[in-house]
């Protein structure tokens, strides 16, 4: 079973309280084997779990399932995702619950367009978008130069619309020009601070980084 570079946990009676406290409310993948994984929201945790698709499906979990079935949980964490819809940007917040999945507690959500960003909603649409059908930086940037997305994200720390360009959600610079070889950006304060991840980010999209001062 390939892990979707989260962290997989089981169902089993000796934790059913912990794994209440930590997952109520919260998004992962429903895993069973080697069976495609399934984006699911934990609504109740009892006897089982009792959990939900994006179709509203439910499914229940009894304790102490043999083999690998169990769900696995992707950490909220800061990051810049390329999705089919275009830039998003799941931000992780401090939460005085403690949930170990992404929910609307411990992640924000934000998408990027030609003007800046807009807020977006932790819920099956976007985290789908997100976690189970991405596109790779590449394929980002092609859209992006043929007019087809306003904004796409070089790597899961940089991203850049028609205009600025972008630490996470920060705006740190502007971009001149860029084309399928070559990114032109200004940075607002001291290059130095991003210039190396700048670069090695360019450098796996094939594009030479030309910085303006």
């Amino acid at each position: 079973m390939k892990s979707l570079g989260g962290f997989f946990e089981k169902f089993e009676h000796a934790n059913a309280q912990d794994f209440r406290q930590r997952y109520i409310n919260t998004f992962g993948f429903f895993r069973n084997d080697d069976k495609p994984p399934l984006l699911v929201k934990i609504m109740e945790v009892n006897d089982q779990v009792q959990f939900v698709d994006h179709r509203g499906v439910p499914f229940s979990l009894r304790p102490d399932r043999p083999g690998n079935v169990g769900f696995e949980f992707l950490p909220p964490k800061s990051a810049l995702h390329n999705t089919r819809e275009g830039v998003a940007y799941t931000e992780r917040i401090a939460s005085r619950q403690w949930s170990r999945g992404v929910c609307d507690r411990n992640t924000k959500i934000y998408l990027l367009n030609e003007h800046g960003w807009g807020a977006g909603v932790v819920n099956f649409q976007t985290l789908l978008d997100i976690y189970s059908n991405p596109i790779t930086p590449k394929e980002s940037l092609g859209l992006y130069l043929s007019g087809k997305r306003e904004a796409t994200a070089l790597s899961p720390s940089f991203a850049i619309n028609k205009e600025r360009l972008y630490v996470l959600a920060a705006h740190v610079g502007y971009v001149n020009a860029v084309s399928a070889t070559k990114l032109n950006v200004k940075f607002i304060n001291d290059e130095s601070l991003w210039l190396i991840e700048l670069q090695d980010a360019c450098k796996k999209l094939g594009l030479e980084l030309e910085v303006t001062t």
